[in-house]
């Protein structure tokens, strides 16, 4: 038993204290836990998705201020614009996925 604990934590880069932690809390709060080196890729793949629509919208915002605005870069925007938000629920169900490993679900 004790093998199988520092495989399953070392395969989630934790020491088996903190692995141990992270399974209750998923169990009982329903709380997530990623290894650190997935938890900062999480971070910074959202933040990243965040930067690009704040762009996008901001581009958007200036071309519709602007005399004689071409309907179709206005249309392509707003479908770049979806598409991060897309992306970005995406992104947010993947990590549902992996709490959904801690709660057992298969």
């Amino acid at each position: 038993m004790a093998v199988a604990l520092e495989l399953q934590a070392k395969s989630m880069d934790m020491v088996p204290s903190r692995w141990i932690e992270a399974l209750i809390r998923g169990r009982l709060l329903h709380a997530q836990t990623l290894s650190r080196p997935d938890e900062l890729a999480f971070i910074e793949v959202q933040v990243e998705l965040r930067r690009i629509g704040v762009h996008i919208h901001h581009v958007l915002n200036a071309i519709q201020e602007t005399a004689g605005a071409n309907p179709d870069h206005l249309r392509q925007l707003r479908e770049q614009a979806g598409e991060i938000r897309l992306q970005l629920a995406r992104l947010r169900a993947a990590f549902q996925g992996n709490l959904d490993n801690w709660n057992g679900a298969s």
